[in-house]
């Protein structure tokens, strides 16, 4: 497994993952209007080009013999709505099924904590998971994320309730005490 920074040239790449994964992950009645609408505007290549023109999103991708199986988007400049101290949001992170398990996800966490400790001097950041989505959950609590409050994701007319978590560095979970 090799993890690389996005490209231009990964635009198309990107947008069929993320189609594939997150109908895979959400649409588990199948496919309605307001699903086929969100996935077809919101995964475009187009999307993808605009964010890695944008100089506050980094793009991660995993390649298993050289085919892109998991990315990651991260934005640098992202205030959490439960923590404005947190400024780093993992605003994505999608693997395929088939590599689900193989360490693939813990590999692209680990990049984006070197990532941000060498562009913002620290590893905290945050992210918003579906309240749902226990093996997303269930793997965010086990790297150490906690849960810091609740927001709301809206796709057409509906609004889904997302946890918001925080990773801490290790020093941090160890002093129950102390809030990021």
């Amino acid at each position: 497994m090799k993890i690389r920074p996005a490209t231009a040239k990964d635009a198309t790449i990107l947008a069929a993952l993320a189609i594939q994964i997150w109908l895979h992950t959400y649409a588990e009645e199948g496919v309605d209007h307001t699903t086929a609408d969100y996935v077809i505007n919101e995964f475009t290549p187009q999307n993808f080009r605009e964010l890695l023109q944008d100089d506050t999103i980094r793009i991660l991708i995993a390649d298993v013999a050289d085919h892109a199986v998991a990315y990651a988007v991260v934005d640098i400049a992202s205030p959490c709505p439960s923590n404005q101290a947190l400024d780093v949001e993992l605003d994505t992170l999608y693997v395929q099924e088939y590599f689900a398990g193989q360490g693939i996800g813990r590999a692209l966490v680990a990049s984006i904590a070197k990532l941000i400790q060498a562009e913002k001097g620290h590893t905290d950041f945050w992210l918003t998971a579906y309240y749902q989505n226990e093996n997303a959950l269930a793997f965010y609590r086990k790297l150490g994320f906690v849960e810091i409050g609740t927001t709301v994701f809206e796709m057409g007319e509906d609004q889904y309730k997302n946890l918001v978590l925080a990773y801490r560095p290790e020093s941090l979970r160890q002093q129950p005490n102390i809030v990021i």
